[in-house]
């Protein structure tokens, strides 16, 4: 394993991730620019300090694939690591000379970021309210279900088996209701 710094664009980055995850994979580090300067770098998950590897936010490769987040936003704001099938594969970490840049910034600039940063947070919570409703449907489903079985019992006559179920069923609900 060689270890290589090569640089790209976010733009590049954004559109190559996955070879360029192989390549971090492999011992490499890239380097991101924007207009020329540095302003993040891709590494091994490993390449973070410990206390940065538990303060840093997860996003998946395929957030960054299908635009699900701000990819350049995500660049200056990190540090993240990058997960590929629920596996950390990579870190990212603004560079340190975006870090000054940012801390030198307009008032206008810096509204921006905060604003990209609202944008972000809220797709996430969009992301959240609709898994939320995917799991509520669902339990709907299964209540039913159950449900059903129970009366399809009751209708052969097996009592004592519905009996049983009712009994789950209702600690079921117990244990989701609390």
């Amino acid at each position: 394993m060689t270890s290589t710094t090569r640089r790209v664009t976010a733009k590049e980055a954004k559109e190559e991730i996955s070879s360029l995850l192989n390549e971090i994979e492999g011992g490499g580090t890239i380097e991101v620019t924007v207009r020329g300067k540095a302003i993040a770098r891709l590494g091994s998950p490993h390449a973070l300090e410990e206390n940065a590897l538990l303060r840093a936010k997860r996003i998946a490769v395929s957030d960054i694939k299908q635009g699900k987040r701000n990819f350049t936003g995500v660049l200056v704001h990190g540090p993240y690591v990058i997960t590929r099938r629920g596996e950390d594969v990579a870190s990212l970490k603004a560079a340190p000379e975006a870090a000054n840049a940012a801390a030198q910034a307009s008032p206008q600039q810096h509204i921006v970021n905060l604003l990209e940063r609202q944008v972000s947070n809220l797709e996430e919570l969009r992301l959240l309210k609709e898994e939320h409703k995917r799991a509520r449907n669902l339990r709907q489903r299964l209540d039913k279900a159950i449900k059903d079985r129970i009366q399809l019992l009751r209708n052969m006559g097996e009592n004592a088996a519905a009996d049983g179920f009712e009994v789950h069923f209702r600690e079921l609900d117990m244990t989701q209701g609390a």
